[in-house]
């Protein structure tokens, strides 16, 4: 509808037709009705989407601080893991260290057990050699002095 260029016909008494204006204007006020429904819905609409953009903006402020939190999160977990594997490597060095010496300590001591061994082995051996030559040499006297009985013996059985 052209409401600037609307033309109506002209009564000879030099009024519009009476029924022309009357179409127009309902056609007009129709028109306008129309415009206003659809301008209003289209204004709720444009309010809808106006809120349901502000949803998805606090939606993705939500989902922005959710991503932060969970880094942080994630770099705390991994702070406190890093953390935990080196307290559980040092706590392995120093049973490492502690088993070491340990061990070291054990092998001098078994070390020394041997030497003392050694020693105690030699002075039984040179002990029991003296022992041997006493007993050799007590042999041979009482062998010396049963031969010289034997032969003092004889001596006097000839004698007699």
């Amino acid at each position: 509808m052209d409401v600037r260029h609307q033309e109506f016909t002209r009564h000879l008494t030099g009024g519009y037709n009476r029924r022309e204006v009357k179409e127009f204007l309902d056609s007009a006020a129709n028109m306008l009705e129309e415009f206003i429904r659809e301008n209003t819905s289209l204004k709720e609409e444009l309010l809808a989407r106006d809120r349901q953009i502000e949803e998805l903006r606090q939606g993705e402020q939500d989902l922005k601080r959710a991503v932060v939190g969970a880094e942080r999160i994630g770099k705390e977990l991994k702070a406190n893991a890093e953390r935990e594997a080196q307290l559980i490597i040092r706590e392995a060095e120093a049973t490492r260290d502690r088993m070491v010496r340990d061990a070291l300590q054990r092998v001098r001591d078994i070390n020394q057990e041997l030497d003392q061994l050694g020693n105690d082995r030699a002075l039984f051996i040179s002990q029991f050699k003296a022992l041997l030559r006493a007993y050799s040499s007590a042999l041979e006297d009482v062998e010396t002095r049963i031969k010289n009985d034997q032969q003092g013996a004889a001596r006097e059985r000839v004698t007699r």
